[in-house]
């Protein structure tokens, strides 16, 4: 824009303007581009979180009106290598799962006390021994979760995160993930 109001001073404009450099044509089109800039992505920001927060209240509203489902199936996560003995736990124990390369910690309760424990095998892998149980679901390329754990969804303008049950991590939710799995 300045290039071009530059030029059309310089062949036009000769005899209306006075002559003015490129770069205070470039200083004027920045100050006055500033202001309608900020604005709008000040609308944005605001669009943005307002969606996010009516999805995650809309879908805080369908876990509570679902309820938790309490079965007695248990979960096994084994391990790449022989070393180590394969993780089982109750299905209802079971919070999340975070990658870390080609290692994933899982979090779950064992009497009562939120524990985790360090595997040496992939989030994708993990996600494949597991992919018998609907509740567990993938929401994010790095986190497994337990749907049934979920007790709030909360959103801003970039995300959603979730809540879990007696959990202090937030976890993210990737954009590209169909919401409606976490009913």
């Amino acid at each position: 824009i300045a290039l071009l109001n530059y030029l059309y001073n310089s062949i036009i404009g000769k005899n209306i303007a006075p002559q003015q450099s490129f770069f205070s044509f470039v200083g004027i089109t920045f100050s006055v581009g500033v202001f309608p800039l900020v604005v709008l992505i000040f609308l944005t920001e605001k669009y943005l979180t307002q969606k996010n927060n009516n999805e995650a209240q809309q879908l805080s509203k369908q876990l509570y009106q679902k309820g938790k489902n309490d079965l007695k199936q248990t979960l096994t996560i084994v391990p790449e290598t022989l070393k180590s003995a394969p993780l089982e736990i109750a299905l209802p124990d079971f919070l999340y799962a975070v990658s870390d390369n080609n290692y994933t910690t899982v979090f779950y309760f064992s009497k009562g006390l939120l524990k985790q424990e360090l595997l040496r095998v992939s989030i994708k892998n993990v996600a494949q021994q597991l992919n018998q149980f609907p509740e567990i679901v993938r929401c994010h390329k790095s986190y497994l979760i337990n749907k049934n754990q979920i007790e709030a969804v909360t959103g801003n303008a970039r995300s959603l995160n979730l809540t879990l049950t007696n959990c202090p991590t937030q976890i993210p939710v990737s954009r590209n993930f169909d919401k409606n799995l976490l009913v």
